[in-house]
């Protein structure tokens, strides 16, 4: 009984929360606990070991059938993260499937974990920027996101997940510091203080740079550069990712709080070949696309705008 009353615990909760579509957002758990979504990994101490057993908790978590899990970016206690651990988290913190900040209250000191506070006192004003482009570049993929998180709770696999998980056959057992956010995006936070760049492993097919559309070759492990502002973010081969950029149609760019229609909506299709696909975005929307390699064309059954940027590999 002991081990069971984490779950049922958070059931009772849950049971109650539903009554108004609520969630409940849990740091403990057994067996079973991964029906009652969502869950985080506890308070964890402002460091970049800290910060490195957070990956592995959320893949981990994964492993063990928790689909919805966040952390305290940048740790919740100890002292103030510097602004590089904060800089770095945030980075992270937007291609998982929480986004959050948190942090333990003291009475004779600003503890709070607010990129305002970071910036003050580490007297590091570009904290903020990192933080709102991130922040920004997270409302892009919350089309994408909700299509995943759907797909994730129908298909019964995590949204943050280990590699090994989508390719079983290419010897990514040992692979801790890089993950799957949905089918489509490949993660490769940097969390090692002072470092600008790291090794990341591709499976095989064709990827893209998310940022700069540069295309790499799979089955290969190459070192990657990435300054304070940026994060090693690739994009697999027969994707489509559905985005809501703003007035300037770039990545990282604010489109308001207003998410009840789209500023611009648009969608990033790589191909190798011709395939069908399907997407439900955060407003109901159901998307039945064509996309033809041969063809380059792209053919979706709603009427909408949209702006269609299609890479044929």
């Amino acid at each position: 009984m002991r081990n069971r009353y984490p779950k049922e615990y958070i059931k009772a909760y849950y049971d109650f929360a539903q009554q108004n579509q609520g969630i409940t957002f849990s740091r403990s758990g057994y067996t079973g606990a991964h029906a009652y979504p969502a869950h985080w990994a506890g308070d964890e101490r402002s460091t970049f070991d800290a910060f490195k057993r957070q990956l592995i908790a959320g893949i981990n978590s994964g492993m063990s059938g928790v689909i919805f899990w966040g952390w305290d970016l940048a740790g919740f206690n100890g002292d103030i993260p510097t602004a590089e651990l904060f800089m770095r988290s945030s980075s992270m913190a937007a291609f998982c499937p929480i986004m959050q900040y948190h942090a333990e209250s003291k009475g004779e000191y600003n503890q709070d974990r607010t990129p305002w506070n970071i910036a003050e006192r580490t007297n590091t004003p570009e904290v903020i920027e990192v933080y709102r482009f991130f922040a920004n570049t997270r409302m892009n993929l919350l089309p994408y996101i909700y299509d995943q998180a759907v797909k994730s709770v129908t298909n019964k696999v995590p949204l943050m997940r280990a590699m090994q998980i989508d390719y079983p056959l290419e010897n990514f057992e040992d692979c801790y510091d890089q993950f799957m956010f949905g089918e489509s995006l490949l993660i490769a936070p940097i969390v090692t203080e002072s470092a600008t760049s790291r090794q990341v492993t591709f499976p095989r097919g064709t990827w893209i740079d998310f940022w700069t559309k540069e295309k790499v070759a799979g089955g290969q492990t190459i070192i990657v550069h990435a300054e304070m502002n940026q994060i090693p973010v690739y994009v697999k081969e027969n994707s489509v990712i559905l985005l809501n950029l703003g007035e300037s149609k770039r990545i990282g760019e604010s489109i308001g709080n207003d998410l009840s229609n789209y500023t611009n909506a648009t969608l990033l299709v790589t191909a190798t070949t011709d395939f069908n696909q399907t997407i439900t975005d955060h407003l109901g929307n159901t998307f039945d696309l064509q996309v033809s390699k041969i063809n380059q064309k792209v053919t979706i059954n709603k009427e909408m705008p949209m702006d269609i940027e299609l890479i044929c590999l």
